[in-house]
């Protein structure tokens, strides 16, 4: 399936980044924008890997709340720590090796195990699902956006600005601030409250990534 149709179905229509252009860089210059903090760089490259790593965690015969769990740990480790990471020019394999170990360590019960940095796996992930497959899983994700723009809507119409403006328009605080007429420290007071309402709405300590990925 096409970036193209994945975003259609996604509902990407507004995304911030425009996908040809990536699809043509090089893994390796996709990896370095990420590590910057390119946040589309970011979800371009969980967009792209999150349904073979969904099937590897499959055929590994683990359950499925586990394999979405470790992927998720997985993303968020990668991107608190992608300023300690090394460069690679294969995204992929780089990306299998830490997924296993996440696998294990939410199998044994213990989410201790974090990405191995700078390690690449020789181990190939299988190919991509079918069609059908992919389809269930973006349908998946678009029911996550649903709820996450259901819980927004939920917030004080001034935390629902700020994140609006800074997660939707992907502007920064300063940017914000002024929009807003209110100070750079009123911006973060007013983000940081919506996070933790979000995160119990929610019940997930994944709302920075879903906001990352889903807007």
């Amino acid at each position: 399936m096409s970036v193209e149709l994945k975003h259609k179905v996604l509902g990407k229509d507004r995304f911030e980044f425009n996908a040809v252009r990536i699809v043509r860089e090089t893994e390796g210059e996709l990896w370095r924008a990420f590590k910057g903090g390119c946040k589309a760089s970011f979800a371009f490259i969980y967009k792209n890997h999150f349904f073979d790593l969904y099937q590897y965690g499959l055929k590994k015969g683990y359950p499925r709340e586990i394999v979405k769990d470790s992927i998720q740990d997985l993303f968020v480790e990668l991107w608190k720590y992608r300023k300690n990471l090394k460069d690679t020019d294969n995204i992929g394999f780089y990306l299998a090796g830490s997924f296993r170990n996440k696998l294990s360590s939410q199998a044994r019960g213990t989410g201790t195990a974090s990405i191995s940095l700078g390690t690449l796996s020789t181990s190939v992930l299988p190919g991509e699902g079918s069609v059908e497959e992919k389809l269930i899983e973006e349908q998946t994700m678009l029911q996550h956006k649903k709820k996450v723009l259901k819980a927004i809507n939920l917030l004080s119409g001034r935390q629902q600005q700020a994140i609006r403006l800074k997660y939707f328009q992907n502007m920064k605080n300063e940017e914000i601030a002024s929009q807003m007429a209110i100070s750079v420290p009123s911006v973060y007071n007013l983000v940081s409250k919506a996070i933790t309402t979000l995160r119990k709405s929610l019940n997930t300590i994944y709302v920075l990534m879903l906001l990352y990925i889903l807007f």
